[in-house]
């Protein structure tokens, strides 16, 4: 209805020319001389639809970014044709309210200034993570960075500004475009004021929760970091969880229809910006189609770039209890919840190691093992010629809960054809006894 009614101003005087249009929509205080008499109810209402988009194209983003789109991916989802449309209206809308000039003007208050260079980073498609890391130029996100810098400085900043400083910032490293401008000292500092910001007036970015956790996250190489204290992630994470249903109801436990939220970060090896990976960033053969019970957490790339953290798991396996350094000394336990529940019984309150992954929903431990994963042996055979590289037949460990269900279900289709021979076989003893070792633990089953 917006893009209906702004296409209709098009044909009043006003839309003879795009720019008196583009003032109007923008600036509550213009009104040229030859503009129909309207109501003052009328004009406030045209004057407000900025704003009215920019929440209800949030709204659309988050929906479509934010969420899976088929229950069989099971980490990060499938590419939704539906975004397509929406890009195709959101560029529709910024063609109306967006800057296309870089130059902000000099007469404008400081305010408006900020809201110029807003509307200028809109325009250039920055809206999401999603959007960011799909800019048509690449040197345009050094120029929104520039753009956002200004804003961040000024006493106008709103949390806009500093979660797509933050996405800027992600999408350079990700899509590997150098910038010096900010540092990952500087990052953390801007998740603080974003989050403070952001939870003091229930605003709705979860990215400000995401990115506070995920920054201030204690790790070994982060101790040269100024990052909060414990007990505020615990409080974030909290609040993150509250802030995503508040924008979602539908996603509260016992609602019919319920979709899996995605999750694109997961906390990396290394140092500084090392230590913040997107999925993007990860080599997978299957073509990040992640199923349940999949190889690809034992591939090199998610081995070399992904921290395994330790911990305790809890609770029937549904959530790990880790064991975290607090600043005045001594530990204190975090709760991380699993990404399903982990059935095994054998890892139940058992020292077991994971993948800290970041949902919009909040933290989950992803690929929940026994020890630690080691990429495969590549063995090169000293007769071979060509060069040609051969890998260990030594088959693996039993570890994680996805691979015990599987040699699971193995043994016992093997025993039911074994029951089934013996049913045929009526003078031999119907009491047997069968010896099964799995991951060098022996498993009994009497028929």
């Amino acid at each position: 209805m917006i893009i209906l009614l702004l296409d209709t101003l098009n044909f009043c005087p006003l839309g003879k020319s795009r720019d008196d249009l583009h003032t109007y929509l923008v600036d509550k205080d213009y009104t040229p001389e030859f503009m129909p008499k309207l109501k003052p109810e009328s004009i406030s209402f045209i004057k407000s639809l900025e704003k009215r988009v920019d929440i209800t194209m949030k709204m659309i983003e988050d929906k479509t970014t934010q969420f899976k789109d088929d229950k069989f991916y099971s980490v990060f989802g499938q590419q939704d044709t539906s975004r397509k449309g929406v890009a195709s209206v959101r560029e529709n809308l910024d063609s109306y309210f967006g800057e296309e000039s870089n130059m902000v003007p000099e007469n404008y208050s400081e305010n408006d200034k900020a809201d110029f260079r807003r509307r200028r980073v809109k325009r250039l498609g920055g809206r999401t993570l999603h959007n960011f890391l799909r800019i048509a130029e690449p040197p345009n996100l050094t120029l929104m960075l520039d753009l956002l810098l200004e804003n961040m400085k000024s006493e106008c900043w709103q949390p806009f500004d500093a979660v797509s400083l933050i996405n800027t910032v992600l999408a350079m490293k990700i899509l590997k475009i150098r910038q010096t401008k900010v540092t990952y000292s500087d990052l953390v500092k801007l998740t603080r004021r974003c989050y403070e910001m952001v939870s003091a007036d229930r605003r709705t970015y979860l990215e400000a929760y995401m990115y506070f956790v995920l920054f201030n996250w204690p790790t070994e190489s982060r101790q040269s970091q100024t990052i909060c204290p414990v007990e505020d992630l615990k409080e974030a994470t909290k609040k993150w969880k509250e802030a995503f249903l508040a924008n979602h109801p539908r996603q509260k436990d016992g609602t019919p229809l319920r979709k899996k939220e995605t999750t694109i970060f997961f906390l990396g090896q290394g140092k500084d910006m090392n230590t913040v990976v997107h999925y993007d960033e990860l080599i997978d053969p299957q073509g990040k189609k992640f199923v349940r019970g999949d190889k690809v957490w034992e591939s090199e790339d998610f081995v070399n770039k992904l921290f395994r953290l330790p911990g305790t798991l809890v609770g029937e396996g549904t959530d790990i209890s880790c064991k975290m350094e607090q600043r005045s000394g001594g530990t204190t336990s975090f709760h991380v919840p699993t990404s399903f529940p982990i059935g095994s019984r054998f890892l139940w309150q058992k020292r077991v190691y994971f993948v800290l992954g970041f949902s919009w929903a909040g933290i989950k431990a992803y690929d929940v093992r026994q020890d630690r994963p080691v990429v495969a042996s590549v063995i090169q055979h000293q007769h071979n010629p060509h060069n040609i590289y051969q890998t260990s037949s030594k088959k693996p460990p039993i570890q994680t809960h996805e691979s015990f269900m599987q040699k699971l279900g193995d043994l016992n289709r093997q025993i039911d054809e074994i029951k089934s021979k013996r049913t045929q076989k009526p003078g031999r003893d119907r009491v047997s006894l069968y010896h099964i070792v799995i991951n060098d633990q022996s498993v009994f089953k009497k028929f």
